[in-house]
């Protein structure tokens, strides 16, 4: 049985458009995106976040993992564990060697790291990914959809609360050219509905027996 869940607060859907500027080096396997370029519109307002100077966002695929440092792979593999214990997991479901696996080619996964320019290590990140999903639609009918999904979303206890989810988050969005409403989640932790209400109005959603949820804008 499905159940409509609405918080009490009902938020407006965030409708605002999100404008990435990023320069783009083409000499190295994967691209990088620069953050203090980086304006949201929300609400007829635009802003630059001052905290992004020290951050960068890199987009990786299966390909671009293997030639990665030893040193990055080691601290992704640990933010891997540590978004496992946040949301009761047995193991964790990102590490650098399930980033470049069959499964991750094969339902092209993208992780967009939050790297910090100073150590050049990953502080957060975001991975996304095709399923191939049934869901209950909002006529509550079962439908077959490969959406893009966010598979795992993670920012280190250490620099929480500093508008770096937000920050990796929006550059996913640009980069793939997508708004979080389209998105299915994979398992969304305690504090992630809570971040998609605040920054992009998402709240009511169908329960899904397969554990993803998708929000009303989806359909």
């Amino acid at each position: 049985m499905s159940v409509r869940n609405r918080p009490h607060s009902d938020k407006k859907k965030f409708v605002g458009n999100f404008f990435f500027s990023s320069l783009v080096d083409k000499s190295t396997p994967t691209f990088e995106l620069k953050p203090f370029c980086l304006c949201i519109a929300k609400g007829g307002k635009t802003r630059v976040l001052n905290n992004a100077m020290s951050m960068s966002i890199r987009r990786l695929t299966p390909i671009d993992i293997k030639p990665l440092s030893n040193d990055f792979s080691l601290k992704l593999n640990k933010l891997g564990e540590a978004s496992g214990v946040a949301q009761e997991l047995k193991l964790a479901i990102t590490t650098a060697e399930k980033l470049s696996s069959d499964v991750a080619i094969k339902e092209k996964h993208v992780l967009y790291a939050l790297v910090d320019k100073g150590s050049n290590l990953p502080v957060g990140f975001v991975k996304i990914g095709r399923k191939h999903l049934y869901l209950l639609d909002e006529n509550n009918k079962l439908v077959e959809k490969d959406p893009l999904c966010v598979l795992d979303f993670y920012i280190d206890e250490g620099v929480q609360r500093k508008g770096y989810g937000k920050m990796v988050f929006d550059g996913m969005c640009g980069g793939e050219k997508v708004v979080p409403g389209e998105l299915a989640y994979d398992r969304p932790s305690r504090k992630m509905f809570p971040f998609l209400d605040k920054n992009y109005g998402l709240s009511g959603f169908i329960e899904q027996s397969n554990k993803f949820v998708v929000f009303d804008e989806f359909w």
